[in-house]
């Protein structure tokens, strides 16, 4: 299944009658939505690929900036 957004933007019924109901929806398609993040099987590559285990995921360190020395 593919990543995508959408959001009803407006909703409208001139007239009252549902022949004039007119709905606007704004869609942004994706090909896959990606999360950087870091496992609880981190420790155990093998445990990554076990699908019989949910995975636990916790925010991951991706850079640290430390002063000059």
């Amino acid at each position: 299944m593919a990543y995508a957004e959408a959001k009803l933007t407006d909703i409208s019924c001139p007239t009252g009658r549902p022949d004039s109901l007119e709905v606007s929806i704004a869609a942004r398609p994706g090909v896959a939505s990606l999360h950087l993040a870091a496992s609880d099987a981190d420790s155990s590559p093998t445990a990554f690929a076990d699908f019989s285990n949910p995975q636990s995921f916790s925010n991951a360190q991706i850079a640290a900036v430390r002063p000059p020395a």
